[in-house]
């Protein structure tokens, strides 16, 4: 069994009540959760007919796509997939999970109609032993201590805070902190940021893009930089990261590695992979005298893109991961903080259920979902930032721009000129409250103080880019600019 599998059952129950019930009450509480989620029914079988092959060859019941969700099934997954050997959810499986399983509270709480396709599982027996068994593990706890934490009072505690209290993604964050108190999150996994993923056009193709902030006040840089190497994604979560393998140093310095992810926990025969040769760089950023230290790692897709031995399935990836120091200027001090980058396009599914597929897999929060694990326990082992001098290129044929040998330039991937253009785009993609502030942006009317207002909405995306952005939209445009 697998977490993530029931984590993308969980988030799928809303799809599934929607494609069911054809409610329009159903719609708008999805809605909440996952904005334009009705607009794009369907999702969920999309990404299971994606993930999983028809008919797959174990013969185990359920292995094949699925085309309904069912919270009970999602909460079971979870339960056996710990209960045969798996390991504990890490902190943004935790977060994913919890959040779906509030929504689904909170939907069949507030909308009982008799074509809701599963009802409330806090209100029979059996579901309020799976969500104490689920409870535990998300709260940090060992699966054997399960009953010690919760009753069928607490369980009903809980779920009545997410019928009264979580109303929509807008709650999260002061709900998570409930849920800390509760032990049902543990502060890691409440500190994670919802994934906020928006549709751009990228060299001419729609693509994914996600953009995330985050800090840790007990890793630093120098730690960060020892497990942050692509090579190292396999060990630092394999559940989606099947195999990292290097391919060797670029002729212009660029490094391969090819990569491979998906629903680790299953044989290829029920579950195919997404393989992808990428191609990373990696620069560090030293102050002569006391500063801020940096490091960068810029990865894109390998050029020439062949395939073999890419699948050819992933036609978009780009990214980076910016990391800095704090006021300290100490690499071996905390605190760190990070800017990260993800843009991607998956051949095969609709724009929107690629958002859902990045978001539900921790495909673009991959240094809140391992990488701050793997510092504070590093593998021995962990390929280290600093690359050997005596490597040389394994590719003599491939040339890169400016002639036989001559080195490429750092990324500049991470800069404003990207991230500008990025954010720009996004605003087609927001709610219908942000277009609110779209529009008085388009007047000349957006002051800081009401950007400030705004910053549960769109504090995650503009926050993290450059103060000119910021100062820009305060503008007034005129004469249609």
């Amino acid at each position: 069994m697998s977490t993530l599998r029931a984590i993308l059952e969980m988030q799928g129950c809303l799809d599934t009540a929607v494609v069911v019930t054809q409610d329009p009450r159903v719609m708008e509480i999805v809605d909440a959760f996952l904005p334009d989620s009705s607009a794009n029914s369907q999702w969920y079988q999309e990404i299971e007919a994606f993930m999983f092959r028809p008919g797959g060859d174990s013969g185990g019941e359920g292995d094949g796509p699925r085309t309904t969700a069912d919270p009970v099934n999602a909460l079971q997954d979870f339960q056996e997939g710990v209960v045969s050997g798996g390991p504990p959810p890490t902190p943004l499986e935790a977060s994913r999970l919890i959040y779906g399983i509030g929504a689904v509270i909170h939907l069949t709480r507030t909308v009982q109609i008799a074509s809701m396709p599963f009802s409330d599982p806090s209100a029979d027996e059996r579901g309020q032993s799976l969500l104490a068994d689920v409870f535990a593990l998300t709260g940090g706890q060992a699966f054997e201590q399960r009953a010690q934490f919760f009753s069928v009072d607490n369980i009903d505690v809980i779920a009545e805070l997410f019928a009264s209290q979580f109303n929509s993604w807008k709650d999260w964050i002061p709900v998570s902190q409930q849920l800390v108190t509760l032990g049902v999150l543990t502060q890691n996994a409440a500190d994670i940021p919802l994934c906020n993923a928006c549709v751009i056009t990228y060299d001419g193709i729609q693509s994914v893009v996600v953009d995330s902030v985050l800090s840790s006040n007990q890793v630093s840089l120098n730690a960060l930089k020892a497990v942050v190497d692509p090579r190292n994604w396999h060990d630092d979560d394999p559940s989606f990261f099947c195999a990292m393998q290097y391919e060797g140093l670029r002729t212009d310095g660029w490094r391969r590695v090819l990569e491979t992810v998906g629903f680790c926990s299953y044989p290829t025969a029920i579950s195919p992979r997404l393989v992808t040769m990428l191609k990373f760089f990696k620069t560090t950023v030293n102050p002569n005298g006391p500063g801020r230290y940096e490091a960068r790692l810029d990865y894109e897709l390998n050029d020439p893109f062949t395939t073999p031995p890419s699948d050819g399935k992933i036609t978009v990836d780009h990214g980076f991961i910016n990391m800095w120091t704090g006021d300290n200027g100490d690499p071996n001090q905390p605190p760190v903080y990070v800017r990260t980058r993800k843009v991607c396009h998956i051949d095969g599914l609709r724009p929107y259920t690629m958002k859902r597929f990045v978001c539900l897999s921790g495909y673009a929060f991959i240094v809140a979902n391992m990488l701050f694990g793997s510092a504070l326990n590093p593998d021995p082992n962990a390929v280290a930032w600093a690359d050997s001098p005596n490597e040389q290129p394994s590719d003599l044929d491939e040339q890169p721009p400016g002639g036989s040998g001559a080195q490429a330039p750092p990324s500049d991937n991470s800069v404003a000129s990207t991230a500008i253009s990025m954010v720009a785009k996004c605003v087609e993609e927001l709610t219908v409250k942000q277009f609110d502030l779209a529009d008085k942006w388009m007047s000349g009317q957006l002051t800081v103080a009401e950007l400030a207002q705004h910053s549960a909405e769109v504090g995650a995306r503009i926050a993290s880019e450059p103060w000119k952005f910021i100062q820009a939209i305060t503008q007034p445009k005129g004469g249609g600019k």
